[in-house]
């Protein structure tokens, strides 16, 4: 049995390889098998590494270099998270070309006439996929789209309306496909920086103008300056060896946060024994002012009674001397 070796198929490639079996009488097509998409990894592990993240993304922008540099340009259309598949190695390749469509356009072409409808999944698709009118500054808008959802790993799927009314001049006003996704560009801005490249590479390639999105090339020279000088352990780690990574870490935030649920157990415990102690040491101190007051009272008492014993006293010694002289007269 023979085989023919795929253009695609060398591992370097941006896509999946494939073997062909030209001598059989059925038409046969087998496949590189990928171990996991980029959705699945996001979704499984919360806290990837942006090393991590920035080497798949590195990897896309490469294999977009490669469909819109082919002669005739090839746009994706659907490009997405389930669309990109890793390798045991986490090299990332984009897949499932079946949405994708070879064009009349030439390499450095930006727009052309299509006449497939609407492509690929619609929170992805930039403003004028609505015509027929694109090329391949629609995947570049599909891949902020992508960076986004990437690294904050919240996907950028709940957008704000495409128009809004002014209430100050009762006007309906359009909002931008960043403005639109104000919500999700906070959060990364928040953790990377607004002066990060990838913020500014996002913010480029979600612009409405598909003209002054940057290409695929311009990203990748842009995701390289972001890349150099980034040699971790990660980028270096199989599959294999990233997973037990990532579920070390998932493991020892467990135990961190259970530890931090038990400190908070004994922490309100603590609390309650301190409120505790307060009420048994508010009612000592009544119980105090009450033995004080009565202290106070039975003095008083005592004093009282003292003098009546003095005045008692000195009434006997009186009558003492009282009856001597009356003895004494009689």
């Amino acid at each position: 049995m023979q085989f023919a070796l795929g253009t695609s198929s060398s591992a370097h490639r941006p896509v999946p390889g494939y073997l062909l079996l030209p001598r059989s009488r059925l038409p046969v097509l087998v496949m590189e098998r990928l171990h996991t998409s980029l959705d699945d990894m996001l979704e499984q592990y919360p806290d990837i590494p942006l090393h991590v993240k920035l080497s798949i993304l590195h990897d896309v922008t490469k294999g977009l270099v490669f469909l819109h540099t082919r002669n005739p340009v090839i746009v994706h259309r659907d490009l997405t998270a389930r669309n990109v598949l890793l390798d045991a190695a986490m090299t990332a390749k984009i897949a499932d070309l079946g949405n994708s469509r070879i064009t009349n356009l030439r390499p450095g072409q930006l727009a052309g006439t299509m006449t497939m409808g609407i492509p690929g999944t619609l929170v992805y698709m930039p403003p004028e996929a609505s015509t027929d009118h694109y090329g391949p500054p629609l995947d570049m808008f599909s891949f902020g789209h992508l960076c986004l959802f990437t690294a904050t790993q919240v996907f950028p799927g709940d957008l704000l309306p495409s128009t809004y009314t002014d209430p100050r001049k009762n006007k309906v006003k359009a909002r931008t496909e960043l403005e639109r996704r104000e919500s999700y560009m906070s959060p990364l801005e928040a953790t990377l920086g607004k002066t990060h490249g990838l913020v500014s590479l996002v913010k480029g390639c979600l612009e409405n103008d598909p003209r002054r999105r940057p290409t695929a090339s311009q990203a990748l020279d842009r995701m390289r300056d972001m890349m150099a000088g980034l040699r971790p352990p990660f980028l270096h780690m199989n599959r294999f060896q990233l997973e037990k990574t990532l579920t070390d870490k998932s493991a020892e935030a467990e135990a961190q946060a259970r530890e931090i649920a038990d400190n908070r157990r004994r922490l309100q415990h603590l609390n309650q024994g301190i409120e505790e102690l307060r009420s048994k040491k508010a009612e000592l101190e009544k119980e105090v002012e009450v033995t004080a007051r009565k202290k106070a009272e039975l003095q008083a008492v005592t004093e009282l009674k003292a003098v009546e014993m003095k005045d008692l006293k000195k009434n006997f010694e009186q009558l003492k001397v009282f009856t001597s002289h009356s003895y004494i007269v009689n």
